[in-house]
């Protein structure tokens, strides 16, 4: 009796074993079978996938507000920066207005900070060879490499001044403009013969009415053109930073502050270096196209530009919730996308606005081409393309490898 309820019950866990087994082949049969379904279906599955990225990428209202407000603050650095640096005159202080140039802010700010050193100067302190006293450096408005008059007029070998000598390199003439202005002097590089020519320069002076000096013009000496050591002028420069340090920091800040009173005069200032390759003509005729002052701007308005940028990026972000039903990555494509729209919209706004004033005649508005910010907007064109790319393919075959997968398997012991 007993091998017979043992022999039912064998047969019992037979029968359930092979039920199970029936129950599992027909759930991977089936499992099977909807796998091939997708794969039969892939083209139809991605596509959906990549509509519905895109739809959960668009813009929406609360994004389109963000994109005008970021489109108008990249446009308004454009407006501003090239109100700043409108291109005046030389030696024009104030606009018809009665408002001040950048030329007479930077003067009228020069002439205040000089001021500071009135209760160091010697007034009966005389120029001599070699050596401007502080009192010439800090009532002459003019530097020496300034000149323009004189029998040495050939110096500048029909080229204007400022493209032939050192001191108005922004970069080499922080040390020979400084040197320039310390023992008044003027350097060039000349050419054919490859060579730095330094030449004295002459001040004429009078008398003001209430007695204090007035330094007139300066003159190149054209008698002796070639009289001047450049080697000792580099000496006497040294000397003077060995005993009249005071001097120097003057003469140095006349100097960067006269770049800067340069800069955006419709000759503006040539790049750096440039006077070391080229000869002044040829620096001169680029200098129409591009100078130091169209790179200090391109630099600044790239800086702004990404300043906008950051904090358009971080406002919009603040903005994100979960109850969104979104991840923060499809969230964050949407701000990458407002900003790539609205610096592509203030770029090419300033490009077409440039382009207009050109064929209108207007050659020097190329200057006015907003070429920090076009970098900026092709880097992140570049960059966000790149990002899109890398979360659209996470987002697409993510979500097409979750339906290969499927649910895991609820299969049956045997």
């Amino acid at each position: 009796m007993e091998k017979l309820e043992e022999l039912r019950r064998q047969r019992e866990e037979v029968n359930s074993r092979i039920k199970n087994d029936l129950i599992n082949m027909k759930i991977l049969a089936d499992e099977s079978l909807r796998v091939a379904e997708v794969a039969h279906n892939s083209e139809t599955i991605l596509d959906n996938l990549d509509k519905e990225f895109e739809k959960q990428t668009g813009l929406q209202e609360p994004d389109i507000k963000f994109l005008f407000i970021a489109t108008g603050l990249q446009c308004l650095r454009i407006y501003l920066l090239d109100k700043l640096t409108k291109r005046e005159k030389a030696t024009k202080i104030k606009k018809e207005d009665g408002s001040y140039t950048l030329e007479g802010k930077i003067d009228k700010s020069e002439q205040k900070l000089l001021n500071k050193f009135d209760k160091n100067i010697d007034i009966d302190e005389e120029t001599r060879l070699y050596y401007a006293p502080l009192n010439q450096i800090i009532a002459n408005p003019k530097v020496p490499y300034d000149c323009t008059s004189g029998g040495g007029q050939g110096f500048f070998q029909n080229a204007n001044h400022r493209f032939s000598t050192l001191g108005h390199d922004p970069v080499l003439g922080l040390f020979f403009g400084t040197a320039n202005i310390l023992t008044n002097t003027i350097s060039t590089i000349r050419t054919p013969i490859p060579g730095i020519f330094t030449n004295h320069v002459l001040y004429e002076t009078t008398q003001k009415k209430d007695g204090k000096l007035k330094i007139a013009k300066p003159i190149i000496d054209g008698t002796n053109i070639l009289s001047c050591s450049t080697i000792e002028m580099c000496n006497k420069v040294r000397d003077r930073f060995e005993n009249d340090k005071l001097s120097v920091v003057a003469a140095l800040i006349k100097q960067i502050l006269h770049i800067g009173t340069d800069m955006y005069t419709k000759l503006g200032i040539q790049l750096p270096g440039a006077s070391l390759i080229l000869n002044s003509k040829q620096v001169e005729n680029i200098s129409k196209y591009t100078d130091w002052g169209t790179t200090v701007k391109s630099g600044i308005s790239g800086l702004f530009s990404l300043a906008i940028n950051n904090i358009i990026s971080l406002l919009h972000n603040f903005m994100y919730s979960n109850e969104m039903g979104i991840s923060h990555d499809i969230y964050n494509i949407r701000t990458k996308k407002i900003i790539a729209y609205s610096n592509f919209i203030a770029s090419c706004s300033n490009i077409i606005s440039t382009g207009i004033k050109m064929v209108n005649g207007n050659g020097l508005a190329i200057k006015d081409l907003d070429i920090g910010g076009i970098i900026v907007t092709v880097h992140k064109l570049t960059e966000n393309h790149q990002y899109i790319r890398k979360i659209k393919e996470e987002y697409i075959f993510g979500n097409f490898n979750k339906m290969i997968e499927g649910e895991e398997l609820k299969l049956f012991e045997i």
